[in-house]
């Protein structure tokens, strides 16, 4: 049985432990928790230095029976040193994630493989996987680019995180997916998106943290990627929509996209339409 995830990306309102039992709540089977913020507008959640939220973290996590299947943002600047994440990763493992989303918004590709490869040996003692996630407006925008410094690395711990929003609006290529070791493809994040691709960095992050759409209302292929990718992969639904959420609640707007991600994933094993009420 396959399982659904949802990214805290989606319910970024919620700390941690209201995360869990929101997920819980509105059908999830796991979650990706954010550990550090991405953006200065974020709320930080400091799982990392604060002990008590994250036993309570952990306690909502035994409690609600949810898993934690991976952890973000870690990410390698040119000035930040693996060294530095230490904690991220421990913090990561003792939450039983097994993978770990890194960005490497570094314009030097030898420095970035570097650093990713001391970062993955840090890694594997603690049994995660390291899962780089390319974004359009980054130094790292593309799947070529992240799949050129896994094979430069060339450890078995690390690998490319596929964001179909991400993938779709690089121009990478289902070719290019479908030619990467499976082994390296261990979480998928789902959502669609409009034709139009917008032409500045403000506009990409806009859709991405604010506008996402359900599958099938858009324009990517899903079951072009889908069918490419490991049958047993993990879908992550990340899919924010701040009008959405406004007009039926977080809690309804997470349930329905739920609803709607499993429809049209058995649509396409089934090759019948499903009806999401």
């Amino acid at each position: 049985m396959r399982t659904f995830a949802v990214a805290h990306l989606q319910m970024l309102s919620l700390s941690p432990p209201a995360f869990i039992a929101a997920a819980r709540r509105t059908g999830y089977d796991a979650i990706g928790l954010r550990l550090e913020p991405v953006t200065a507008e974020e709320r930080p959640y400091p799982l990392t230095k604060d002990k008590a939220l994250l036993r309570e973290t952990l306690d909502s996590l035994s409690a609600t029976g949810i898993a934690c299947i991976d952890v973000e943002v870690l990410r390698l600047t040119p000035e930040v040193e693996p060294e530095k994440h230490r904690a991220f990763l421990e913090t990561g493992a003792l939450l039983g994630a097994t993978t770990v989303t890194v960005h490497l918004p570094d314009p030097e590709v030898a420095r970035a493989v570097d650093k990713f490869g001391r970062l993955c040996a840090m890694a594997r003692p603690l049994g995660l996987h390291l899962a780089i996630e390319f974004l359009p407006w980054t130094a790292m925008s593309t799947l070529a680019q992240a799949a050129d410094v896994c094979k430069a690395v060339g450890t078995e711990n690390c690998g490319v995180l596929i964001d179909t929003l991400h993938f779709h609006r690089s121009a990478s290529t289902v070719a290019e997916l479908a030619s990467l070791p499976k082994a390296w493809l261990r979480v998928l994040h789902i959502a669609d998106c409009p034709a139009a691709t917008p032409t500045t960095a403000e506009g990409l992050m806009h859709t991405a943290r604010r506008e996402r759409l359900l599958p099938g209302e858009g324009a990517i292929d899903l079951a072009a990627i889908l069918a490419v990718m490991p049958p047993d992969v993990p879908v992550t639904l990340e899919i924010p929509h701040e009008g959405r959420v406004a007009a039926s609640g977080l809690e309804n707007y997470s349930r329905r996209a739920l609803a709607t991600t499993r429809a049209f994933i058995d649509t396409l094993a089934t090759g019948t339409r499903a009806d999401v009420r």
